[in-house]
């Protein structure tokens, strides 16, 4: 029998004896009801879209994990991504029509901050949609992990707080209906106990049968508040009191699913975090560690048992790799100082194992915060034993090349792309009179070659480095060099091209020998050359002209002759 059915008996038993009471008693009823439809439309139902896009924000992050695993087809997850991003959009904009104008100071603050990161919801699922359409697993697998769980934090937990207000605001209009229904119900009974016995033991049929309804949900929303989501308040889904039921119901059904789901993200993640091969270990708002994953423990040689609950620094961090101590106050990875910033790429501290040995380490922090506070930090680290010894390695090939550079006498310098000296050897000094430090990082034309030659030998190099040929630099040349001495020698230079890895050319490496005196007899040879030359075509003129003076004379004797002989 409905609340409404029981009004109307009341009323016809009553009679006109009794309008004035029956009046009271509908009266109460009516704020009961009404003040259960409000629960449902004002409270239920706006609770039942934030459920609905905090289920759509886990969903879509179990629907790409299940892409990355190959459990979902990306068409079957663009469809779902299109879906969540027209339930999300509507869902919220029904709980904010419902409470626009009812929001108190707690829920506006959280109502903005869910907001402002729904607006920039679009440009991020367009990204996701864009990543899903171009198949680009690598960068889904980065989204999803890096910026995905970001907004995951920043969005989800406003949002679950809203959940709880309303959670708390329908367990609090449920009180005060029951409260209402109470004691119009027990005014109704009093009333009908100075009027009519029959009244008054209808009344209290009544009240039982509202009492025990309103005791059901009521322990059923106990049991959904200790987290017993599978609890059914059972019973029939006609009335008042019905839909409220079915509502509950469906209710507990979208927590429960929910809560599957987060249970499943929740141990991907630690699939995820266990399979990484560096260490990471995550600590509280207060610095206790509370995880540690398997890589961190198998480094640092303690289990996790041991290791959880304790505090980083003073257990495997507490001093410098030379052995002084190492103030917590300067720890980079305290909660202070990641709050400021994140911290990352140090590679000049150590970590101390269990068995008292230390192993050099490169780790990043970053802090978690929630509603601007700091609740906890993840660090990760790895161990870089292996790289520090390949460095000593490098840098004692290095030292042998340098020491096989000093030993050539040929001058061996390597000029790079802004004409700059990044190494010379020693001949290379001897002969322009310089140490090394004097001498790298100069421009080697503006400095070491004469001020006449400089700006076109300059040019001239820059050619050869764009691998061109233009001027006097080329693959063997020669030109003239200034010393610190202001003095000029020529240098016969063999030049090669130094590429980076992808093969682009980034300087010239340089063997020069010192053939200064060679130019100079070349120069002197040169001159005598010149000079013998000249000295030559003189010699021909003279002889010529003594040819001709032979001539001359030899003609003048023939006429002599001749005009002899006439006479």
């Amino acid at each position: 029998m409905g609340i409404r059915q029981g009004l109307r008996l009341f009323t016809l038993l009553g009679g006109i004896t009794l309008s004035g009471i029956v009046a009271l008693a509908m009266w109460g009823s009516w704020r009961g009801q009404e003040s259960l439809r409000h629960v449902l439309e004002a409270e239920v139902v706006p609770t039942q879209q934030l459920f609905l896009v905090d289920q759509q924000l886990t969903r879509l992050r179990v629907r790409m994990y299940g892409v990355l695993a190959d459990d979902f087809g990306i068409a079957g997850a663009r469809l779902h991504l299109a879906q969540a991003r027209q339930d999300i959009a509507l869902g919220w904009a029904t709980y904010r029509e419902a409470h626009a104008a009812t929001a108190g100071e707690e829920e506006q603050n959280l109502t903005e901050t869910v907001e402002t990161v729904l607006r920039e919801l679009p440009g991020l699922l367009d990204r996701l949609d864009g990543l899903l359409a171009a198949r680009d697993l690598q960068a889904l697998a980065a989204f999803v992990k890096e910026d995905w769980w970001t907004l995951q934090l920043q969005l989800a937990t406003p949002v679950r707080q809203l959940i709880a207000l309303q959670q708390g605001r329908v367990a609090d209009a449920y009180a005060a209906a029951q409260t209402l229904h109470r004691q119009a119900l027990i005014g109704g009974g009093v009333l009908f106990a100075v009027g009519l016995a029959l009244l008054l033991v209808f009344s209290r049929l009544l009240l039982r049968y509202v009492s025990y309804k309103l005791d059901v949900i009521e322990h059923a929303l106990l049991r959904m508040g200790s987290g017993d989501l599978r609890t059914r308040v059972g019973g029939s889904s006609r009335g008042e009191f019905g839909r409220i039921i079915v509502a509950l119901d469906r209710t507990a059904d979208r927590l429960r699913e929910d809560r599957e789901a987060i249970e499943l993200l929740q141990r991907q993640q630690q699939s995820i975090l266990e399979s990484v091969a560096d260490g990471l270990y995550g600590t509280d708002a207060s610095g206790l560690i509370t995880y540690a994953n398997t890589a961190a423990q198998r480094l640092l040689g303690w289990s996790a048992a041991e290791i959880l609950g304790k505090r980083a620094h003073p257990m495997f961090h507490h001093t410098r790799a030379d052995g002084s101590p190492y103030p917590a106050a300067e720890c980079p990875l305290s909660g202070a100082r990641l709050r400021a910033a994140d911290f990352s790429g140090s590679t000049d501290e150590v970590f101390w194992r269990k068995d008292g040995s230390s192993f050099p380490v490169e780790f990043s922090g970053a802090p978690i915060i929630a509603d601007e506070q700091l609740v906890g930090t993840v660090i990760s680290f790895r161990d870089i034993s292996d790289r520090h010894a390949a460095d000593a390695a490098l840098r004692k090939a290095l030292e042998q090349a340098q020491e096989y550079l000093d030993v050539t006498l040929a001058v061996m310098v390597v000029i790079d792309r802004e004409l700059c000296v990044r190494m010379i050897n020693r001949a290379g000094c001897e002969l322009l009179g310089l140490s090394e430090a004097e001498i790298v990082g100069s421009n080697w034309f503006e400095r070491f070659v004469p001020a006449a030659q400089s700006e076109s030998l300059a040019r001239s190099f820059m050619c050869w480095l764009d691998e061109k040929q233009a001027g006097v630099i080329a693959a063997h040349n020669q030109n003239d060099i200034l010393t610190a001495g202001d003095q000029v020698r020529r240098v016969s230079w063999s030049n090669a091209l130094l590429r980076d890895a992808f093969g682009a050319v980034i300087g010239n490496l340089s063997s020069g020998l010192d053939v200064s005196e060679q130019h100079a007899a070349e120069l002197q040879l040169h001159d005598t050359v010149e000079r013998l030359t000249e000295l030559n075509r003189k010699l021909e003129e003279a002889q010529n002209q003594l040819l001709q003076s032979e001539k001359m004379a030899s003609i003048g004797q023939l006429a002599a002759g001749v005009a002899h002989e006439i006479n």
